[in-house]
This record gives structure tokens, C-alpha cells and sequence, in this order.
């Protein structure tokens, strides 16, 4: 058994019922717990239904059937240990058996004895592979995020040494016999982190966070922390500046409104991310999309629904507070019930994280919910996970530069519609956002009168904020194709490096200069709509 208070939970794939009846009767007074006995389709929907602990299966069943088959299907779809049953033990039989790795193999009739040893070893090794492989992948994550910038601290965790790496990347931030503290912001989740690791004189990985700087850019960094003889050293990896910095922190907006003057749910903000299960590689940017248009018409007009690493549909809920949160999360999970793509049923997985006044840095809210979302595929999948407090240590991470590029670009333009004295004002703050953080040689809003083309606002590499359409200096197809969006004969466009997309059937926006992906151009996409 898994362990004295929890007895594994096994199905057994048979097809005669009298043999399935009688290694149920067996297995029961073993101790363990028969989760039921099936063959064909049954037995796979079960055992995506049940999450079983270990699969028990005959190799020859009847219509011609496959229990190595269906074993394999089972695998492709739930993490199990296989153990087979089998009347034959010929060399052919015994090699197909093996391209499933089983744990076991039992030779019918079934002996109590041989069933109970077989069962416990298989049950064992397989937690310890599991456990190796979880401690491989975290081996693995700790080694990739190796950086060369060197911080060492003593017990109490002030800083005793420091690399040259580490100097350039912190620049005045750093002075020996300081408290690392002074280098980050204390709310943010990472600090808990290291706070704790430096208590439990053990590892940590440090997800990516920003490094906010009195002089030079804002740095996204990510790195480890381990233990040593006397202290510990932090090692961080500088992952890219955030050229567009992160616009006016929620403590900072509190603070000067006064929490007093906000209602419970203008304090209160929800991000939710969805993702499917169990499904290809290829399959997740269509499916992804797809969600995306599906959900969209359901949202409030407050909410911001995007997709994330062309896999994770990303939806910020502000001033909603978790009860609410939960609620929308639940019903949308349910609005894609019976999702199929390529005639397959599709099931998804959600993470919701929730923050009040004062603790709503973007990046730490979608830690925190990608952490949850983790969490709900461990669990099982198919299910809505509400985040603790803080990310896990193993929980998967997003693309980092590009995404959490994204994200403060997400967050920022939220920030700018909802703070925005006029729309002039909201039309420049936009189109800034999008020059900065894109670092684009030309960034415009136009509108067209009469097939006339008008800049409402533009920057560009050479002149800074411009008022002027001739200082984007738009070629002949650039001009067509702006004429061309806003009358709606085309939805959106790329020439070359440009982006030209429809905006709020009002205006078009251009964005020029970089290489965009696939990513950039639907989430620009998602932005404009």
C-alpha cells in the first residue's frame, strides 16, 4: 500500500468477470482498494475518470483487444504503474509487454502471495522513479537558472561579498554588510521565498522577478538560492531589461487615493489562467485561440482576456474579489465543457490568484496564478485551483523575456485606461506603452477620412512623440494597407516588420521595427480587441 493510512486504489482491465470478481476479492483483503474492472473504451474513460494508483491488466482480451494497447493509451493520458496478467509467457509476448515499461508481470492463476509482493514493489519503485525524476526536473530548473552574478550572505543575511557580474547588474544597489532586503521589494513573493530558504538552511529556485533600479532600466532577473557552510549564496541571471517600466505600483495609487475612499471590490483584483490537458504540442496554440474567441463574448467589459506562450489563455478581472473570482472562473471552466478538437473531448485546467490594495504587482499575481494552475494539473487536471499565497518552487514557468513582457505591457495599458484623464491622454499613453516595450522604430495610431490617412498620435525611433504623419514616413503599401483595415477589408495585416491591426473599429494601430512571432502579432491582436 502507498502508505498505512492510504490504501492504493487499483483498476483492473479484464474482460471475463468471474476472473475480475475473484482478484477484486483478492485485492480487498489485501488491503487495497478496487476502484472497479472493465476492458475496451470503458476501461481508459475510467481510468481518466478515477486517477487510479496502479493498473492491473490482462494482455489478451477479447474482440481481438489489447491490454498492451490499451495500457498505453491509459499511460498517454494518466502517470500510472502498470502490472500485467497474462495466461502466456512466450518471448513475443513478453517483448510487446515490455514497450509499455510495466512494473510487474504475473503468470495466471494468480497466487495471492506473487499478486501482494508484485503490487508493493511495483507501488514502490514507482514512487521512487517518481520521486527521482520530480528531484531531476528540479535539478535541472535549478542548473538552467545558473546566472553569473554572485551575492554572498552570512547567517543573518547580510551581504558579505559580491562578484563584478553581480555589481554591473545591480549598480549602486549593492553595499557590503547591508541586508539583501535592500535589493528587492519586500512585498514581493520572491523575498517570502528566500526568507524561508535562508531559515530552512535549504534550496530555492527564484522564479522571475522585477529588479527595480534607481539608475538604468528595470531588470527581469531569475536565479537560486543555496545553502552553505556559513550563510548562503545567491546566485541571480539577468534575463533582459523591461524597457517600459512598470507604471504606478497599487501601493503607491493607495496610498495616495486613501484605502478609506475605495470600496472592497475597486481594491480587489483576480487573474485567472486556463490551459487545456493532455494535449499536443502542435494542439495548443489553435486551442488556445480558440478558448480565447469562445470566452471573450462571455467577459465583462472591465475584464482583459489574452493568450500566454501560445498555450495559456491569460484573464485579468479587476476590482473583483475572490468569491466573485471563483464564481466567474467556475462558470467559464463550465462553458467549455464538452470542448472537442479533432474530434477529441477536451479538458481544461484553471489557476486563480487574488490580490487586495497594496499587493497587486503584475508579475507576482501571475506567478501566483500559473503556480495554481500547476497545482490543478498535479491534481488531476480538469479542475480550478485557487492559489495559496505564494508560487511553488516546481511550478512550470511561461517563456520568460517575451511573456513577462507581455505582462507589463497588459499591465501598464490597464493602468492607462483606467487612469486616463481624457482619451487623448489614453490614445498617447497606449501607443507609448506599445513604442517602449517594443522598442519599435515607429509606433502610430491613424484614422482615415475619405481614403486621407491621419496620425492621432505616433512615436518613432528618430523624433520621439510626434504629431506629424510625415515623420513615419509610410511607403506606398503601408498607406494601401491602413486604408485597407480601416474599412474593414482586412481585419489585420503584417508587411515585412510592421503590424497594422484594427482598434476598436475607431482607429488603426501601427506598430514597425521588430521581428514579430506568431505571439506578438495574436497578442497585439487580443490588445487591439
Amino acid at each position: 500500500m502507498t502508505s498505512e493510512s492510504t490504501p492504493a486504489r487499483i483498476l483492473i482491465v479484464e474482460d471475463e468477470a468471474l476472473i475480475a470478481r475473484e482478484i477484486q476479492h483478492k485485492l480487498t483483503n489485501m488491503g487495497w482498494e478496487v476502484l472497479g474492472h472493465a476492458f475496451g473504451e470503458e476501461a481508459v474513460e475510467l481510468a481518466i475518470e478515477t486517477q487510479p494508483d496502479l493498473l492491473l491488466s490482462d494482455i489478451n482480451l477479447r474482440h481481438g483487444l489489447s491490454g498492451i494497447d490499451l495500457a498505453e493509451r491509459i499511460k498517454a493520458e494518466v502517470d500510472v504503474p502498470v502490472v500485467f496478467l497474462t495466461a502466456y509467457s512466450d518471448e513475443d509476448t513478453v517483448a510487446r509487454a515490455k514497450t509499455v515499461t510495466p512494473f510487474g508481470y504475473i503468470i495466471k492463476p494468480v497466487e495471492n502471495r506473487e499478486l501482494q509482493i508484485t503490487i508493493e514493489m511495483a507501488l514502490y519503485k514507482f514512487r521512487v522513479d517518481k520521486e527521482l525524476r520530480e528531484n531531476q526536473q528540479l535539478l535541472q530548473s535549478a542548473l538552467a537558472c545558473i546566472g553569473s552574478g554572485l551575492i554572498f550572505l552570512d547567517t543573518t543575511g547580510s551581504i558579505t561579498n559580491v562578484n563584478q557580474d553581480a555589481r554591473e547588474l545591480l549598480g549602486d544597489e549593492v553595499h557590503l554588510g547591508s541586508s539583501w532586503r535592500t535589493l528587492l521589494d519586500d512585498s514581493q513573493s520572491v523575498a517570502r521565498t528566500i526568507t524561508g530558504a535562508l531559515r530552512d538552511h535549504s534550496l530555492a529556485k527564484l522564479p522571475p522577478f522585477l529588479l527595480q533600479r534607481k539608475n538604468g532600466p528595470t531588470k527581469l532577473v531569475d536565479g537560486i538560492l543555496g545553502p552553505m557552510d556559513e550563510g548562503a549564496v545567491l546566485i541571480l541571471r539577468d534575463l533582459g531589461n523591461i524597457e517600459d517600466p512598470v507604471q504606478l505600483s497599487a501601493d503607491e495609487r493607495y496610498a495616495m487615493l486613501g484605502v478609506d475612499q475605495l470600496s472592497p471590490s475597486e481594491s480587489s483584483f483576480c487573474q485567472l489562467l486556463i490551459s487545456p490537458d493532455n494535449v499536443r504540442d502542435a494542439d495548443l496554440g489553435p486551442i488556445a485561440k480558440k478558448v480565447r474567441e469562445t470566452l471573450d463574448a462571455s467577459l465583462r467589459a472591465t475584464d482583459l482576456i489574452s493568450v500566454f506562450a501560445n498555450s495559456v489563455v491569460s484573464i485579468s478581472l479587476p476590482y473583483t474579489d475572490l468569491a466573485d473570482g471563483e464564481q466567474i472562473a467556475q462558470a467559464l471552466l463550465e462553458q467549455l465543457n464538452g470542448y472537442r478538437h479533432s474530434d477529441r473531448l477536451v479538458t481544461f485546467s484553471a489557476g486563480l490568484a487574488h490580490s487586495t490594495g497594496g499587493d497587486q504587482a503584475p508579475i507576482e499575481l501571475f506567478q501566483r496564478a500559473n503556480s495554481a494552475l500547476e497545482t490543478a494539473r498535479r491534481a488531476g487536471g480538469a479542475r480550478l485551483w485557487v492559489d495559496g499565497g505564494q508560487p511553488n518552487m516546481d511550478s512550470r514557468e511561461l517563456g520568460a523575456g517575451k511573456d513577462y513582457r507581455h505582462m507589463v505591457l497588459l499591465w501598464n495599458v490597464m493602468n492607462a485606461l483606467g487612469g486616463a484623464e481624457s482619451l487623448e491622454v489614453m490614445c498617447d499613453e497606449f501607443c507609448r506603452h506599445l513604442f517602449q516595450i517594443y522598442q519599435a522604430d515607429r509606433t502610430a495610431l491613424l484614422s482615415t477620412d475619405a481614403g486621407k490617412v491621419n496620425l492621432v498620435v505616433g512615436y518613432t525611433a528618430e523624433q520621439g512623440r510626434t504629431e506629424h504623419i510625415s515623420d513615419l514616413a509610410l511607403s506606398e503599401s503601408e498607406f494601401a494597407v491602413v486604408n485597407q483595415v480601416a474599412k474593414r477589408d482586412l481585419k489585420n495585416q503584417i508587411l515585412s516588420k510592421t503590424v497594422v491591426l484594427s482598434l476598436a473599429d475607431r482607429w488603426v494601430l501601427m506598430v514597425s521595427g521588430p521581428e514579430f512571432s506568431d505571439d506578438d502579432h495574436s497578442f497585439l491582436e487580443t490588445l487591439c480587441t
